[in-house]
C-alpha cells in the first residue's frame, strides 16, 4: 500500500511490480516444466499467470487500474502477456 502523496508514475511503477513478478515466474516455471516435465510446475505456472491476469484488471483497488491510469501501453503489454500465458498454460495442464 502506498501511503501519502505520490506521483502517478511512481504509483504505476510500484503497482506493476507484483504482476511483473507473476509473469516472470510463470514464464520461468513453464520453461522448467518443458525441460523437467514435472506436472506441478505447469500448475504453478498457470496459477501465476492467472494471478497476474486478475491483478491487471483495470478496476478499483487492483494494480491494473493504477497501471492503466499511469501508462496504457505498459498495461496493454502486461495484460496481453498475462492473458496469453494464462491460455497457454491452461491448455498445457494434464487434467
Amino acid at each position: 500500500m502506498i501511503f501519502g502523496f505520490a506521483h502517478r508514475e511512481s504509483v504505476g511503477k510500484i503497482s506493476m511490480a507484483g504482476p511483473s513478478t507473476n509473469i516472470v515466474l510463470s514464464i520461468l516455471l513453464a520453461v522448467v516444466f518443458l525441460v523437467a516435465g514435472q506436472p506441478a510446475l505447469i500448475y504453478a505456472s498457470a496459477i501465476n499467470a492467472w494471478i497476474a491476469l486478475f491483478n491487471l484488471i483495470p478496476f478499483g483497488v487492483l494494480d491494473g487500474y493504477k497501471v492503466f491510469t499511469w501508462n496504457r501501453s505498459v498495461w496493454a503489454l502486461a495484460f496481453t502477456t498475462s492473458l496469453a500465458l494464462t491460455i497457454l498454460t491452461y491448455m498445457s495442464l494434464p487434467f
